[in-house]
């Protein structure tokens, strides 16, 4: 996850560990989140087709929507990174289009890093 202090290795492991822990169960609003935090530290690993692969393990286990559609914009920065700027442009299109409510800053997320690109 994003940190805005600085952690501990050993802190960081801890972490990472209840986070594995909560999402085994991904139908809660507490096991979504921390599967999107695991999703997010492969992608801060670097190790883009992990990360991938995980976006779309997660998709598949009826996840919370909103931490979905995170995990999906997260999907579009692999894209970016995998030099696939037409792939991230349909991933954040199909979010800012599919996603509902429009209010809880998903859909501006994703229409924003649509904004970068062009």
């Amino acid at each position: 996850a994003i940190r805005l202090y600085p952690v501990s290795e050993e802190l960081e492991a801890e972490m990472q560990k209840l986070y594995r822990e909560l999402a085994k169960d991904v139908r809660t609003k507490e096991g979504s989140e921390a599967a999107y935090y695991v999703i997010e530290s492969t992608f801060g690993s670097g190790d883009m087709d992990k990360t991938e692969k995980e976006v779309f393990a997660f998709s598949e286990r009826e996840p919370q929507a909103y931490w979905l559609a995170k995990a999906f914009i997260l999907l579009g920065d692999v894209y970016v990174k995998k030099g696939d700027n037409f792939q991230a442009r349909a991933t954040w299109q199909s979010v800012a289009d599919g996603y509902s409510p429009a209010d809880d800053g998903i859909v501006d997320e994703a229409k924003a890093r649509i904004a970068k690109l062009n």
